[in-house]
């Protein structure tokens, strides 16, 4: 759904992981809200927004728990799991742009968000000290960047 000058997608909140656009992840999903922000995104484009979580331990976290940069992701393949009556799914997923969150919207099943796409120089530094308080992938983001800041 597009208004002006911005976008509203489902979003899932990630735990201890960001997605770096021009990447391949796999994801395992089984949080209620993140199961439905799945298949909202399976019923549209496959487009969804995947925003790291400021804390991990958070079981189910609400808009202030989550950072305002993310990343919009394309899935590609999705496997349902069975996991101890749990409703679950290994999700193969594409990073396309980083998104600033203009404003989340919460919903019956999920959370869904405006967001602008916005260049990858803009927030090398904001995105990197989000990467590095989560303890990941810190080299991998600045290499992901590198090409954008000649």
């Amino acid at each position: 759904m597009k208004t002006a000058k911005s976008t509203v997608l489902p979003v899932v909140a990630l735990r201890d992981m960001v997605i770096i656009p021009n990447t391949i992840e796999e994801i395992y999903l089984g949080r209620i809200k993140s199961v439905s922000a799945l298949k909202s995104a399976l019923r549209g484009d496959k487009l969804i927004i995947f925003i790291p979580q400021k804390d991990p331990n958070v079981e189910n976290p609400a808009p202030d728990d989550l950072h305002t940069i993310g990343s919009l992701v394309k899935i590609f393949n999705v496997l349902p799991l069975e996991e101890k009556n749990i409703e679950a799914y290994k999700v193969w997923a594409e990073g396309k742009n980083l998104v600033r969150v203009i404003k989340f919207l919460p919903g019956k099943k999920h959370l869904r968000c405006e967001f602008k796409r916005v260049k990858a120089a803009k927030i090398k530094i904001e995105y990197a000290n989000i990467v590095s308080s989560e303890g990941k992938i810190l080299d991998k983001t600045i290499t992901g960047f590198s090409p954008l800041n000649k």
